[in-house]
């Protein structure tokens, strides 16, 4: 099977880092193709140890980097799916809407995994990368919580058609029993040892 995956960007934030590795799996047994609307350091990363043999193709029209409309977004889509003639389209964000629009209108099965809340996708509809109607041009819509299935139901008219909730797995018994071990007491910049009783502020970004 040919499969085609969307990233719309390749900056190292959670949805293009999840896609890249996925396609990768895919690869193993299937031909893939990954695109990317805005290069950046995954495609890079993947351009030069591509043991995969994936073909990797930047359209370099995502929101940032390129003015062009909805309707012209999706013919650059639609010549792309026409030019390599995938059997399946993966779309890994609403950021990508156009080729979800596209592989619908070429007659290619696609699979729609929406991360966005729904004031992201107010915010991807205002920068003209998804309509409202999307869900009517995806065959399946995948959610990571039902807090994201809620708000793209409530959000989008109409609503998917058919869709599912992939639960991201987490051993916390695992995760406790590691907390639990006795490590040595960690350094700072000057070889101190950081007393236990500290308090440690850590800070950590969302994608």
């Amino acid at each position: 099977m040919k499969i085609l995956f969307v990233s719309h960007a390749a900056s190292l934030t959670g949805a293009p880092k999840f896609v890249f590795e996925l396609a990768k799996l895919f690869a193993d047994r299937h031909e893939v193709i990954l695109v990317t609307k805005k290069d950046g350091v995954l495609l890079q990363q993947a351009i030069a140890n591509n043991r995969q043999g994936i073909h990797y193709i930047d359209t370099n029209n995502s929101h940032e980097v390129s003015s062009s409309s909805f309707p012209e977004k999706v013919e650059t889509a639609r010549a792309l799916i026409q030019q390599h003639n995938p059997d399946f389209v993966y779309v890994n964000s609403v950021a990508s809407g156009e080729w979800v629009v596209a592989s619908h209108l070429c007659g290619v099965k696609n699979l729609l995994h929406v991360h966005e809340m729904r004031k992201e996708c107010l915010s991807q509809v205002r920068m003209r990368c998804v309509t409202i109607d999307i869900m009517e041009y995806a065959d399946f819509v995948l959610y990571p919580s039902k807090d994201v299935e809620r708000d793209v139901c409530e959000f989008f008219d109409p609503p998917p058609k058919a869709s599912a909730i992939v639960d991201y797995f987490f051993d916390c018994d695992a995760i406790l029993e590691n907390a639990r071990r006795e490590e040595p007491l960690p350094q700072n910049a000057r070889g101190v040892e950081i007393d236990r009783d500290r308090p440690i502020v850590c800070a950590c970004g969302v994608a």
